[in-house]
């Protein structure tokens, strides 16, 4: 079972039932020493525009295999 952040997701917090397959298949899906978070939040800095900022659904992190965001 991979670590989740947050450990269960709250009614108010899903967007969408995809959003809840997701969290599932990560949290049932995938091992240790995997570890997923969701609704992670991202700014970005252009001198032009300003700060932009955006939400990544989920953050899945391995110590060895690297990072994916979806």
């Amino acid at each position: 079972m991979a670590d989740m952040f947050p450990r269960e997701l709250l009614p108010d917090e899903v967007k969408s039932n995809g959003e809840r397959k997701t969290f599932d298949a990560l949290r049932d899906g995938v091992g240790d020493p995997w570890q997923a978070y969701h609704s992670v939040g991202w700014v970005a800095r252009d001198q032009a525009r300003g700060a932009i900022d955006g939400e990544i659904d989920f953050v899945v992190c391995h110590p060895e295999q690297g990072v994916v965001c979806l």
